[in-house]
This record gives C-alpha cells, structure tokens and sequence, in this order.
C-alpha cells in the first residue's frame, strides 16, 4: 500500500513538472534531464515509470480523456456542484442534450492547466482533435441534429465547433469564470444565432 502510494505521489510529479515544462518550453525542447531536473528525481526513477518523454505525454493525455468520458457518462449530480445552480436552472441542463458536457466540466476546471499546455502551440498538435473526436462521438451517441435550415454535416459542424470554442476560451482565460457559469454560458448560447449577437455600429 505504501509502495502504491509513493508511486503516485512520484507519478504525480513527474507530470507536474512536465506540464510545467510543456508551457515554458515545449514538448519538442525538453529532454529527460529537464523532467527529472524539475520533478526533483533520478534518471532511473523516470524510467521505472516512463519509457520516454511521449510515453509520458501519450499517459497523460490518455487519463485526462478517460476521465472526461467517465465524467460525461456519469450523473451530472455526482459530478457537478449543482449547488450553484437554482433549481430552474438544474432542470434546464438535465433536460437539455449538452448536460453531457457540462457534467465535466468541473474535472475539466481542475484540469485547466495541463488542458490549456497540452493543446497550445507548445504541446501536442493532435490532443485539441482527440478532444474533438471524444465530444463529437459522446454528445452525438445520445442527440442529434434537428433542422432542415443547413445541411446536416454543417449544422454538425456548427454545434460541436461552437461548444469546443467556447469551453476552449474559458480554459484560456487568466481567472476563468467558475464550471457552474460557463454552463449557463453554453445554455444560453444554444439559444443565440451568431446574427442576434452582433449590432452595426
């Protein structure tokens, strides 16, 4: 138990360092040294853990996607702090096909900083796709498009961009609104054309 316990810790670091490092450096300028350097450990420590820097980086980029899935499929009152929430508006996202991603987002939030590392211009080019590719095949298993204004793939399209965009934006933001404000955001927006937003000056 103590040998697990320490292992995670040392895991734990490790990946902290790296995300550190991810945002002052980038993925393509660090070297092992660096790691074990900030991460305050032995080369032979990381190797017991990691087989190379992308072994690393493809862990953690998998167990933030797990959780996210594990997280949308599971009850948004488990998952969520529906106490900051009026009861109208509890409804609303329980009713409404994007309580699928809103149940996340609190893990998302406390994940902010390696999410916004890992999809910058100097982490991993392919892990904004992963996240793409995760929302689009859970919000569409259990919704889907309802018009006959656009065509299917672009109305797709629009939904699924305007989603990412938005949780996109707020996870870049210095001090982010709170995960039970950005839901509001995003139930508010699926209610605005772009059109309704704009005023000619």
């Amino acid at each position: 138990m103590k040998t697990d316990i320490r292992n995670q810790q040392t895991e734990a670091s490790i990946q902290k360092a790296f995300i550190k490092l991810v945002t002052e450096m980038g993925f393509n300028n660090i070297r092992i040294t660096d790691i074990t350097r900030e991460a305050q450990i032995g080369r032979g420590t990381f190797y017991i853990h990691y087989v190379d820097k992308y072994d690393l980086l493809n862990k953690i980029e998998r167990n933030l996607l797990q959780n996210i899935k594990q997280r949308m499929a599971t009850d948004i009152t488990k998952t969520h702090n529906t106490g900051e929430h009026s009861s109208k508006q509890l409804v609303e996202i329980l009713n409404s096909p994007y309580r699928y991603i809103l149940q996340s987002l609190d893990y998302v939030y406390a994940q902010r900083e390696s999410i916004r590392a890992l999809t910058s211009s100097k982490g991993d080019p392919l892990f904004l796709d992963a996240i793409k590719e995760l929302v689009d095949k859970e919000l569409f298993a259990v919704s889907s498009i309802s018009t006959k204004e656009l065509p299917e793939d672009y109305a797709h399209e629009i939904v699924l961009q305007s989603l990412l965009n938005i949780i996109y934006y707020w996870l870049q933001k210095k001090d982010p609104e709170t995960p039970a404000e950005v839901s509001r955001i995003i139930l508010k927006s699926r209610l605005l054309a772009p059109y309704q937003l704009l005023i000619s000056k």
